[in-house]
């Protein structure tokens, strides 16, 4: 390509009216964590209905929807699952929240630690579920 042919190529592109960086939209650092620890909550809330669903129907019906053995091989790796989740989602929302907290500290930061605690407690549970229904396997 010419000197003559660049310069008509980039003559016909539009020029920018601001710096790209000024012309962004500013966006939240944390706001990907926040959203990853809003999804987890919601999969770990699904996952705890349906277990409870499940069981409602076998002590309704005395009969259980799947073999034993299948039934604890499904607990055991949804309970791991589970539990893997609610710590990556808590451990992702610490530093977010520590930041927080250095800028602001008022009640959305004193309840983002409240959904950390309670993610920690929840893997908590969770973890000891999942040893009691691996004696089951």
């Amino acid at each position: 390509m010419t000197d003559e042919n660049v310069h008509k190529v980039t003559d016909a592109l539009p020029a920018p009216s601001t710096p790209p960086s000024a012309s962004r939209k500013r966006r939240d650092p944390g706001t990907g964590e926040e959203g990853y620890v809003l999804a987890i909550a919601i999969l770990s809330t699904l996952y705890t209905g349906l277990q409870f669903l499940r069981h409602i129907h076998q002590l309704s019906t005395g009969k259980e929807s799947f073999s034993r053995q299948r039934l604890a091989l499904v607990s055991f790796f949804g309970e791991q699952v589970v539990a893997y989740f609610l710590l990556s989602a808590a451990s992702s929302a610490v530093p977010l929240t520590n930041r927080m907290r250095e800028n602001n500290d008022n009640i959305f930061t004193d309840s983002s630690v409240a959904a950390i605690s309670m993610e920690f407690l929840a893997f908590i549970a969770l973890a000891v579920s999942a040893l009691i229904s691996g004696t089951y396997i």
